[in-house]
């Protein structure tokens, strides 16, 4: 039987309502009551690795080194099981412009960050989804997986000089990738997790499709091709959304397929040597001198600590990662000061954080060839949508313009037999803007910082608004070949002529619309030991040992020219590449050394 310890929920041991804006999580005074009392509130548990977060990064680690049998993994989530088909309401919560803590939501749910306010973009906040449940961002953004450029991973070789070339990746990733057509069949692979990129033919994706050919000249190509590694402008056909499992956290209608799998249902399988804490979330890393030997974790209404002999590997996600980290003694020298914390390695974790900014725009649609073109299937929510994808080159940097430089996404959607909506989203790629994240204090139930500047480089702002101009040529070239398609925009400035002839109508609209902080990264950066990057080729944070950091946060995309600026697009399929790789580092499969 699957070796699994349920813990119970931590609101529902507390009796907590998190409806209340609040700038700490209220855990954090029972946290008080036991974090230093007697060993009966520590749970002394040796293992070999305790791994912090199920997401993919974590659950392709934790899988890599359970497969070594002598090999005890603890693997400690802050969240449900949503692999039972837990039912798990989405948890919105309301910005905090003017509270240090920005935002407080039930820890076991998936739930909206928004930072404090941001001058650049007109005294709003940025908005990001972070989720705390099996399977992590793998379980709350649709499973998707887009690769990134073959040049991406070549240069994060030459920068770090582990095994993270185009060449490594391509040789691990039949071992774990199963790919299905629509007809079942496995198109290559030989692993568990589940990928499937199909291609809808309506006639919605047929008049997107023309209209990205006749604007920009690119024909449809695959979303997923493993052999090319292709990071160019593409167009991707997408899926009806009834095909994919896209926040999930309701058990889907018996009528929808669900061919996709997240991170802990796909890599986690039941082993002896492997447990796993449900609603456990890590508070700080436990050391003895500069080795890391634990974890102190919240589970039952009191903390606890669980002992590795071996490591302690942080895949907790871009910002919590780099809390911990700060709250443990690890990060710079003024953020460990302005905590209290005393030091245990000063690098800069909670700096360098990226992110990618996104644009929205809400439309009516013809109902009939919306309806028409969903099949009149639904997804998990009990409603149909299709998604189709272009990935876009961005026109104000010359240098780049063979990359994606940013991704337009058209979402039409039913609303009733009479009503459809459509959303024009769009994804900046190519982000020159640096943010922080870590903690706020050396509470560590508090919040995660969360501070974008998203638009604190000018070259972004120049990018974002002739973006703004490519949506509206998009729009308008719809209305004008196809009439009817589109019923109305309700945005009147985005219509307006001045809108077209007029940059600084653009770039206001820009900063009064911006946000949908999505794909962060950065926070504990990879990369050589030269006080500006925080972990090794193999993960290990500098200035400790026994301790490594296998998720998004170790991405090396730094800003200048030592390594491509260029973001893949969709970082999920980075997440299950890192974990993957640094437990194969961690278990001595990969031998081959770099220089």
């Amino acid at each position: 039987m699957r070796c699994i310890r349920v813990i119970m929920s931590l609101t529902a041991m507390l009796g907590v309502s998190f409806g209340m804006m609040q700038p700490q999580l209220l855990a954090s005074k029972h946290l008080k009551q036991h974090k230093h009392s007697s060993s009966s509130s520590t749970h002394h548990c040796d293992y070999d690795y305790i791994v912090v977060g199920s997401g993919p990064g974590g659950a392709t680690c934790a899988n890599r080194l359970a497969e070594d049998k002598h090999n005890r993994v603890l693997i400690l989530e802050a969240g449900p099981s949503m692999d039972d088909s837990i039912s798990i309401a989405a948890g919105l919560c309301p910005g905090q412009t003017d509270s240090p803590a920005f935002c407080t939501v039930p820890i076991q749910q998936e739930f909206n960050f928004f930072s404090k306010s941001d001058p650049d973009i007109n005294g709003r906040s940025w908005n990001s989804q972070w989720a705390r449940v099996t399977g992590g961002c793998s379980a709350h953004n649709g499973s998707v997986f887009t690769l990134a450029d073959a040049s991406y991973f070549d240069n994060w070789q030459a920068f770090t000089g582990g095994p993270w070339s185009a060449n490594d990746i391509r040789s691990q990733l039949d071992s774990w990738r199963t790919i299905r057509n629509p007809e079942g069949q496995v198109l290559t692979g030989r692993g568990p997790l589940q990928i499937l990129q199909p291609t809808h033919d309506n006639d919605i994706v047929d008049i997107f499709g023309q209209t990205i050919l006749d604007l920009y000249g690119i024909p449809v190509t695959p979303a997923n091709d493993f052999q090319l590694f292709t990071n160019s402008p593409q167009i991707q056909y997408s899926q009806d959304s009834s095909e994919t499992v896209f926040m999930t956290f309701l058990p889907p209608p018996a009528n929808v397929e669900s061919p996709r799998s997240w991170a802990s249902e796909a890599f986690l399988t039941p082993r002896k040597n492997l447990t796993f804490l449900y609603d456990a979330p890590a508070l700080r890393v436990v050391f003895k001198g500069k080795k890391a030997v634990g974890v102190e974790y919240f589970s039952e209404g009191e903390s606890r600590i669980a002992y590795a002999n071996k490591g302690v590997v942080l895949a907790a996600g871009f910002h919590n990662t780099a809390k911990i980290l700060n709250v443990s003694g690890v990060g710079t020298a003024e953020r460990l000061a302005s905590l209290g914390v005393e030091p245990i390695s000063l690098v800069p974790a909670g700096e360098n954080f990226k992110m990618q900014p996104g644009l929205t725009l809400f439309m009516l649609m013809d109902p009939q060839l919306v309806i028409n073109s969903c099949n009149n299937k639904i997804n998990a929510f009990g409603i149909s949508g299709l998604q189709s994808i272009a990935s876009l080159p961005d026109a104000t940097r010359p240098a780049d313009a063979d990359k994606r430089g940013w991704q337009l996404q058209f979402n039409p959607f039913p609303i009733d037999a009479n009503t459809a909506g459509a959303l024009l989203d769009i994804y900046f790629f190519l982000p020159l803007s640096t943010g922080q994240s870590g903690a706020l204090n050396n509470d560590p139930t508090w919040s995660a910082l969360f501070e974008p500047n998203g638009l604190s480089d000018p070259a972004d702002v120049v990018s974002l608004t002739q973006i703004a101009l490519e949506m509206r040529q998009f729009t308008d070239y719809i209305e004008a070949n196809f009439p009817g398609a589109i019923v109305a925009i309700f945005d009147g400035t985005f219509t307006s002529p001045e809108f077209l002839t007029d940059p600084s109508v653009r770039e206001q609209w820009v900063r009064n619309n911006v946000g949908n902080a999505i794909h962060e990264s950065g926070t504990c950066r990879m990369g050589p030991n030269d006080g500006t990057n925080v972990v090794n080729h193999k993960g290990r944070v500098y200035g400790t040992k026994n301790l490594y950091v296998a998720d998004n946060s170790i991405i090396p995309n730094v800003p200048d020219n030592s390594i491509s600026p260029t973001y893949p697009g969709n970082t999920q399929a980075i997440a299950y590449i890192i974990g993957n790789q640094i437990g194969k580092q961690l278990t001595g499969k990969i031998k081959k050394k770099h220089h």
